[in-house]
């Protein structure tokens, strides 16, 4: 493998992905390349850095890497068969046709006051979220949409 710079949570992902792609690809057919699709925010954000070093490492191998808008467009795109594999941050897939996998779970640290609802809880629900006021968070990041 060549040099490749990642952060801790970089890393993982890579290390987590890069063998599921080797195992995808070598199920395809050669002459067809293998189709992995994800949010704009996976395509923009947390994508480009790895896949690059995957189809540098693995150069030989056919992978194409598309940006499909939303989770609902990515379901269909899997059902009808334009993508092969999707790539899905914070959203659950909902048609009994397709089946899915955790691949990474990442760890969010939430900083808030003594007195916020939130203090003291050992896990945080996704929803529990939806109804806070954030003074930051990075752009890059899935729930970054939702608020």
């Amino acid at each position: 493998m060549g040099s490749i710079r990642l952060s801790d949570s970089g890393l993982t992902f890579y290390e987590t992905v890069e063998p599921f792609t080797r195992i995808l690809i070598s199920a395809q057919s050669v002459n067809q390349p293998l189709v992995i699709a994800g949010s704009v925010t996976q395509c923009l954000y947390r994508l480009p850095q790895i896949m690059a070093n995957v189809t540098k490492d693995m150069s030989e191998l056919p992978i194409t890497f598309k940006e499909i808008g939303s989770p609902l467009e990515l379901e269909k795109q899997l059902e009808n068969g334009t993508i092969d594999n999707a790539i899905f941050t914070d959203i659950t897939v909902k048609s009994e046709h397709l089946s899915a996998d955790k691949i990474l779970s990442e760890k969010i640290v939430l900083v808030c006051a003594p007195s916020a609802s939130l203090a003291g809880a050992q896990n945080i629900r996704f929803h529990q979220l939806q109804k806070e006021t954030f003074l930051f968070c990075d752009k890059h990041e899935a729930y970054y949409r939702l608020f």
